[in-house]
C-alpha cells in the first residue's frame, strides 16, 4: 500500500474531520455548540487538511456541530448496509485489505473504532439531513413561475444541431489544473481531440456543458466521454431555442435546487443565531 497517512486517506474519501473529543481531556475543548464539544484537534486538523485559516476551520466545525445536533433532533440513523458500503468504498479505493486493517490504521492515529464509525455515520447522514430540511422548507414553483423563468433566461436554452469543440485531457488531473490556468502554454502531458458531434449523439449533461459555453470559452474540469478533461467550444450550427414543453422539468429542477440551497442557508443561519456557542479558548 502507498504511504498515505490514515488521516490523508480519510480526507480523500470525504471523511476529513475526525472528532476524537472522547480521547482528549477537558482542557483540549476549544468551543461548545449547544453542549457539543469542538476540540483544538478538530480545528487544527480541519485547517491542515483543507488548507484553510483557523477562523474558517472554526466555522466548519461549528457548522458540523449544528448539523450533528439536527441529526440527533430528527433521530436520523444510518442503516448497517450504508455503513458497510462506505467501508467497502474506502477499502477498495485505497487498497486496504480488510476492516481489521482499517480499524488498526485508525487506532494508530489515535482514532478509536467507535469514533471512526461515528464519523462514517455522520458522512452518510449529512446529505440525508440536507434533503429532509430542503423538502420541508422548499415551495414548489408554480406554472407561471416556470414560464417566467423560461422567458427571463431564454438565451440559455439556445442549442445547436451540431457542435464543434476540442477536448483536452491528461492522465494526471494536476496537469489539467495547470492547463486551465494557462491554456496557451505548451504542455506535452495534455492530449487533444477535435470533435464534431450532432446533438443526437450527446447526452443531456454534455449538451448542458456545451450550451453553457461561449465560442472560444473553456469549461471547468469535467468528465466527458469517460475522460476527465476540459472542453473548448469552437462552433455551434443551426441554432434554435428549445421549446418550453421540452424543458419544463429541467427548469423546474433548476428552480427547486436554487430554492433548496437558499432554504438550507437560511435554516442554518437561523440555527446558528439561536445556538449557545461557548468559546473556551
Amino acid at each position: 500500500m502507498n504511504k498515505f497517512t490514515f488521516i490523508s486517506i480519510l480526507s480523500l474519501s470525504l471523511i476529513i474531520e475526525s472528532n476524537i473529543a472522547s480521547t482528549i481531556n477537558i482542557n483540549g475543548i476549544a468551543i461548545k455548540v449547544n453542549g457539543i464539544p469542538i476540540t483544538k484537534f478538530d480545528i487544527e486538523h480541519s485547517a491542515k487538511e483543507l488548507k484553510i485559516s483557523r477562523d474558517n476551520a472554526v466555522k466548519i466545525q461549528i457548522n458540523k456541530a449544528l448539523e450533528q445536533s439536527e441529526i440527533e433532533k430528527f433521530e436520523l440513523k444510518a442503516e448497517s448496509d450504508e455503513i458497510e458500503n462506505m467501508l467497502n468504498y474506502i477499502m477498495k479505493n485505497f487498497n486496504i485489505s480488510s476492516k481489521s486493517d482499517l480499524y488498526a490504521m485508525a487506532q494508530r492515529d489515535g482514532i478509536s473504532r467507535d469514533e471512526f464509525l461515528k464519523n462514517i455515520e455522520f458522512q452518510i447522514l449529512q446529505p440525508q439531513l440536507y434533503r429532509k430540511i430542503a423538502m420541508q422548507k422548499t415551495v414548489q414553483p408554480s406554472e407561471d413561475e416556470l414560464q417566467d423563468e423560461y422567458k427571463k433566461n431564454k438565451q440559455s436554452y439556445l442549442v445547436g444541431e451540431k457542435y464543434q469543440f476540442k477536448l483536452y485531457y491528461a492522465k494526471d488531473p494536476n496537469e489539467l489544473i495547470k492547463f486551465k490556468e494557462n491554456p496557451l502554454k505548451k504542455n506535452k502531458n495534455i492530449y487533444t481531440e477535435s470533435l464534431k458531434v450532432s446533438i443526437q449523439d450527446l447526452n443531456p449533461e454534455q449538451i448542458s456543458i456545451l450550451n453553457s459555453l461561449k465560442v472560444g470559452e473553456f469549461s471547468n474540469i469535467i468528465k466527458f466521454d469517460n475522460k476527465i478533461g476540459i472542453v473548448q467550444l469552437e462552433a455551434m450550427t443551426n441554432l434554435h431555442y428549445q421549446k418550453f414543453e421540452d424543458i419544463r422539468e429541467k427548469i423546474s429542477e433548476s428552480l427547486i435546487m436554487a430554492r433548496q440551497k437558499e432554504a438550507l442557508e437560511r435554516y442554518f443561519q437561523k440555527l446558528k443565531a439561536e445556538a449557545t456557542i461557548e468559546y473556551l479558548r
